[in-house]
């Protein structure tokens, strides 16, 4: 397809197209601060959700310790009874009896005090691991810190850079007749990149999609007198400037 147009608006569509480009590429600078800056938050948030896991996880050891206690306690209470009793048996059975049960006793204050020294062994790697997770978050606080101070930084720079670009498609967008600018955004949204594909006029190829252009489109090309499109991805078809050139020589 094609539109009547001449050499300059060719030329003020290329322009277009590389300050696009550069629009773009504010774009995705923009975005890429954005994404660190997130990270760097999401970094502070994994730091303190592992110290808050690490510090409940030592709550409950430390329950645990003074329940094991307080049950020790309850059973040494026993074991005092017991023995008490032994010293005023009065028959080799009830002495007998008193043993077993002193000798059930004393198994299970073992156990308990096994129990115990465990979970002052998980308590100690608990103190370990929150001191260890109160740095992370240090680390990721003073990260996050720096991230904000540079992401600022970076944003006002592209802000400041956006504006000039934003002038310069201004300017270049008013050379362009609303018709073709209209057709231009939407075959740029379309493509999702630049409306405008190189032609191979050897292989008659067009560099957008790689699907072939007619011998006409290349001569109608080279005249320079309209617009030509493809027909397959829309994109505004053109021949660089220096390899007309070449060609004319």
């Amino acid at each position: 397809m094609m539109v009547r147009a001449g050499r300059a608006l060719l030329e003020a569509l290329l322009d277009l197209a590389k300050i696009d480009a550069e629009l773009d590429e504010l774009n995705q600078r923009r975005r890429e601060q954005k994404r660190k800056l997130a990270a760097a938050q999401q970094q502070l948030n994994q730091a303190k959700a592992r110290l808050e896991d690490a510090k409940k996880q030592k709550k409950e050891k430390a329950k645990r310790a003074y329940h094991i206690e307080h049950q020790m306690k309850q059973v040494e209470a026993e074991l005092r009874q017991v023995r008490e009793r032994l010293l005023n048996a009065k028959t080799n059975e009830e002495f007998r009896l008193l043993k077993e049960e002193e000798q059930k006793l004393e198994e299970k204050i073992s156990r308990m005090e096994d129990e115990a020294l465990g979970v002052l062994d998980e308590e100690e790697k608990m103190d370990a691991d929150v001191e260890r997770f109160e740095d992370a978050v240090g680390e990721a606080e003073a990260h996050l810190k720096t991230c904000n101070a540079e992401t600022e930084k970076e944003l006002e720079k592209i802000e400041r850079d956006e504006a000039f670009v934003a002038e310069k498609r201004r300017q270049v967008a008013e050379m362009v007749p609303p018709h073709v600018l209209e057709r231009y955004e939407r075959v740029r949204k379309k493509v999702g990149g630049s409306p405008l594909a190189e032609v191979d006029p050897v292989q008659q190829v067009c560099r957008g999609c790689q699907m072939q252009v007619t011998l006409q489109d290349i001569v109608e090309i080279r005249r320079g007198d309209k617009l030509v499109f493809c027909r397959y991805c829309s994109r505004i078809l053109y021949i660089p400037e220096e390899q007309l050139s070449a060609e004319g020589d």
